[in-house]
């Protein structure tokens, strides 16, 4: 029986609740500061794919997350809200929920419209 491939919804919710920092866990094996690399990490969790990057579903949900106005190219985009992108050690609290925020808002986008 072939495994059901996760939806864009499953990965982005996988994403934000399981791969996403969001508070003093940064560090401990699992846990990711930026969205993006939550994303990717989530694809790989939930399909095996070692090339996570670079997968399907992983450029499917990335671009589908750029087209709502979430950059996730930019590991500077919260620097404004006071994130510091090179200290990866130090996670700021308010610009984590706004990465989950984000995550959690497409997630129930992507569920609405199916995919």
């Amino acid at each position: 029986m072939k495994k059901k491939q996760p939806t864009v919804a499953d990965v982005l919710h996988y994403a934000a609740d399981k791969c996403l920092v969001a508070h003093s866990r940064y560090g401990e094996s699992g846990y990711e500061k930026f969205s993006c690399i939550a994303v990717s990490d989530a694809v790989f969790r939930l399909t095996g794919e070692c090339h996570k990057q670079t997968s399907e579903l992983s450029v499917r949900v990335l671009e589908g997350l750029d087209n709502m106005g979430c950059n996730t190219g930019s590991f500077r985009l919260f620097t404004k809200y006071g994130d510091h992108p090179h200290e990866f050690s130090e996670v700021n609290h308010k610009v984590q929920g706004m990465r989950y925020m984000w995550l959690k808002w497409a997630a129930l986008m992507a569920e609405e419209q199916g995919v």
